[in-house]
């Protein structure tokens, strides 16, 4: 059995971005890595791979379709009768529970990769600084490095912002919806230098006869005959196929999405956690080789995947979770979540050099949730992942806490002369949200001199007390980038019998990644 974009034609239910995903499968030729049974066997069963909880499974469907007047209703079969896309749909429907839970996976983009490709889903966006930034040159860089590595991808369309009701942009292209991209192709003028950069797209409903822009497939004042012999030009405006300058792409884009790691052959190691009891988890980590580039994340799974329950999810609730990955006692990089869905992830991309390294991780579950999460890492070979067991919680808490410390020092947190620091291990009761921290104390050992610390700093989700109340204030508490400023104010006076000052710091709360501290302070004759 062959595969190609072409055989892809979406139905009736809205299922875009798995139909969408499936016609880039295709065009990369990675179908054969999902579809087990290349042909009908006598007994006409049909068998799909999809991953659940990360373990490949096969899904098995038999070859009877849902049709009405003789006509397929959801995936449509090829035009030359193909039948592998809605025959694959059916196992993804099967896979979700039905045709109508299936339309309703469709909101949930790295549900979809995880389940198909094993793998989280990069949303990036036009606009994202890192990755395309509005620049036509990086989009067209970036496209071009997918098709070439053969990396399943899609491209998503903008929503109508100027609420007008169409469902169509200004060059006949549907509004938020996703699209394959075929190739990429350079126009040269007669001289041979480059006119201008275009891209072969494919619409998964396969028609293209809205389509108004220039190089639509009915615009022959563009399509001149020297001009289509450079590109495979096809004048059909029900195949789904058309044709866009990279600017107009640029203009009309919402953002691109693909797997998170991009190696064609990764391997996966994987540590499930069940039955979490919302305690630090320590992950035992060993980097075989230098300069690997990997992906470390954890996922929780939805509620689906399990066996049926009768109790139901309060949407209102959120999750939350922290990872911290660390190489001894350096901070290396951490991530939070705080989701309302069900199928929620963290991760991040790393280039490591070798040795041992250690992953924090922290999940904080309500009572109806199934309290199971996996901790994997994505990467060109095999990597030993353990978890590290501790006879109690308080060692636990002690690690971390110096490893927290250690990490506040790495970032230059420097105290000026004659000012001295130290801290200490504190835990609040069960039934305090500060469940973890230390103390940071600052204190002069001379007590000579009046003395006036003022020092500012910015931190994302940090928590910080303070022992006397106008010590340390909040300037300006949860701006738009999520990060707090602090103003602290201590003041040394023996004469009033204050020579220190003490700060609280949560731990659950405390990202040190983004701790930085500016000291300014004087000192004044007792």
């Amino acid at each position: 059995m062959s595969f190609s974009p072409s055989d892809v034609f979406q139905g009736e239910i809205k299922n875009n971005l798995f139909i969408a995903l499936i016609g880039s499968l295709a065009q990369q030729n990675k179908l054969n890595d999902i579809i087990a049974t290349n042909q009908l066997n006598p007994e006409r069963y049909f068998g799909v791979y999809f991953y659940v909880q990360g373990q490949r499974k096969m899904i098995i469907v038999d070859d009877y379709l849902p049709t009405l007047n003789d006509q397929m209703i959801y995936a449509k079969q090829g035009k030359n009768q193909q039948i592998w896309v809605p025959l694959l749909e059916k196992a993804w429907a099967k896979f979700n529970g039905n045709y109508e839970f299936m339309e309703q996976a469709d909101n949930n983009i790295n549900q979809l990769f995880q389940s198909i490709l094993n793998n989280n889903a990069t949303i990036f966006r036009k606009t994202d600084p890192n990755s395309i930034n509005s620049d036509v040159v990086k989009l067209r860089i970036m496209l071009q490095n997918y098709l070439d590595n053969q990396i399943p991808f899609i491209i998503k369309t903008a929503q109508n912002t100027n609420n007008d009701g169409l469902i169509i942009n200004q060059y006949g292209i549907p509004y938020d919806s996703y699209n394959n991209v075929i190739s990429i192709h350079q126009i040269l003028d007669v001289d041979g230098n480059i006119q201008s950069n275009i891209l072969r797209l494919r619409d998964t409903c396969g028609d293209d006869s809205l389509n108004s822009g220039p190089f639509h497939d009915n615009d022959l004042n563009n399509w001149t005959p020297e001009i289509q012999v450079q590109v495979p030009y096809v004048n059909d405006l029900t195949d789904g196929y058309f044709f866009i300058l990279d600017t107009l792409l640029l203009e009309i884009l919402d953002s691109v999405i693909a797997p998170t790691t991009i190696h064609q052959n990764f391997r996966q190691s994987r540590l499930d956690i069940l039955n979490d009891d919302s305690t630090y988890k320590t992950i035992n980590i060993e980097i075989p080789q230098s300069n690997l580039e990997i992906s470390i994340g954890t996922l929780k799974y939805a509620k689906y995947l399990y066996p049926p329950s009768d109790q139901c999810r309060n949407t209102s609730q959120r999750e939350t979770g922290i990872m911290k990955l660390f190489k001894g006692d350096t901070l290396i990089d951490w991530k939070k979540t705080s989701s309302l869905n069900e199928y929620d992830y963290m991760y991040f991309n790393k280039v490591l050099a070798q040795g041992s390294y250690q992953l924090w991780v922290k999940m904080k579950w309500f009572d109806t949730e199934v309290k199971d999460y996996t901790i994997y890492i994505n990467t060109t070979t095999d990597v030993l992942i353990a978890q590290v067991a501790y006879s109690n919680v308080t060692k636990q808490r002690e690690d971390l806490m110096n490893k927290q410390f250690k990490a506040l020092e790495n970032l230059n947190f420097q105290t000026p002369n004659k000012l001295s620091y130290k801290r200490t291990l504190f835990q609040f009761n069960q039934t305090s949200f500060l469940d973890d921290g230390f103390y940071y104390h600052l204190f002069d050992n001379i007590l000579k001199f009046r003395a006036d610390y003022n020092f500012t700093f910015q931190a994302s989700g940090l928590l910080m007390l303070s022992q006397i109340p106008d010590q340390c204030q909040i300037q300006n508490a949860y701006s738009e980038t999520g990060q707090n400023t602090y103003l602290c104010q201590c003041k040394i006076r023996p004469k009033l019998n204050l020579s220190s000052c003490l700060y609280f710091f949560s731990m659950r709360e405390n990202e040190i990644s983004s701790f930085k501290p500016t000291f300014l302070y004087k000192y004044k004759p007792n």
